[in-house]
């Protein structure tokens, strides 16, 4: 599914459980469940191509992050098996406490607000992070990944819906954060995110959506964001479609992958990248 992925993410040294052990867990996952999500994961793929063939975008344009949060590990290793390496947590924690071996064969990002004590834990194993809103973290993350000798891809959360309860960077302030987020060596800048309200009607997104995409071209005309700095992380399981339409490059999807499998080990119904990091 992921063509355009980079390489994996190298894991450092420790121990946990090898693949053979995580490919006995997927049988653990009844037959019935196995075929939900792969019927579940090219449906979601499908609407992925069907929007971009309305927007006349090129095919595999737009890529799919699916968020695994509260799913068990054999429903992430199943995911793999599909060819769905890039998947999401939204906290730090659970991202953890996954297998080591699973942690190294999967392309995890965190797409949730990261708390600054987090940021060590963290930072060996995201593949990016999606929710970059300050330059404080800047300055955290940047000292950390100096330390493991690495640069982390990041893209910088803006408060598209205007809510005051959503993370992300005031829309008037996103010029600054880019500009200071530049000055660190080990952060590079490759899009922006952002959410939409949550409305039953997925056209209540496509106006938040607009303004991410135009923020970006504007901040690109201005020389504010780097020229390669065109990812857009933006729509969920409920309006990808117009999404993907205003030009998404990524979407988040949780809730529509997993419909039916009853694997999740908490009800969270909706794959929101907000919540607390603890």
């Amino acid at each position: 599914m992921e063509n355009q992925a980079s390489a994996a993410l190298i894991a450092p040294p420790g121990t946990g459980p090898s693949a053979g052990s995580l490919a006995e867990k997927v049988s653990s996952l009844s037959s019935l469940q196995r075929e939900r999500l792969k019927l579940n994961w090219e449906a979601v793929v499908q609407r992925i191509r069907t929007a971009e063939s309305a927007a006349r975008r090129k095919e595999g344009s737009c890529r799919l992050l699916a968020v695994v949060k509260n799913q068990p590990d054999e429903v992430v290793e199943a995911l793999l098996e599909l060819g769905q390496h890039d998947v999401a947590e939204n906290r730090v924690q659970p991202l953890l406490q996954r297998p080591e071996a699973l942690r190294t064969r999967a392309r995890f990002h965190l797409v949730g607000p990261l708390q600054s004590n987090k940021v060590k834990k963290a930072a060996p194993w995201i593949h990016s992070f999606h929710g970059l809103d300050s330059l404080r973290l800047a300055n955290l993350l940047d000292a950390e990944m100096a330390v493991k000798g690495r640069v982390l891809e990041v893209f910088l959360q803006i408060n598209i819906s205007g809510e005051q309860n959503k993370h992300g960077c005031p829309l008037g302030l996103a010029s600054t954060l880019a500009v200071g987020v530049q000055r660190h060596a080990h952060l590079k800048v490759i899009g922006l995110m952002g959410m939409a309200a949550i409305s039953e009607d997925p056209g209540d997104s496509r106006p938040a959506f607009q303004r991410l995409a135009e923020l970006a071209s504007e901040m690109q005309r201005q020389n504010v964001l780097p020229e390669d700095a065109r990812e857009l992380s933006m729509g969920m399981s409920n309006d990808l479609e117009p999404a993907v339409e205003e030009g998404a490059t990524v979407v988040r999807v949780g809730s529509a992958l997993f419909a039916g499998l009853k694997t999740a080990s908490v009800h969270d119904p909706e794959d929101s990248a907000e919540g607390p990091d603890s």
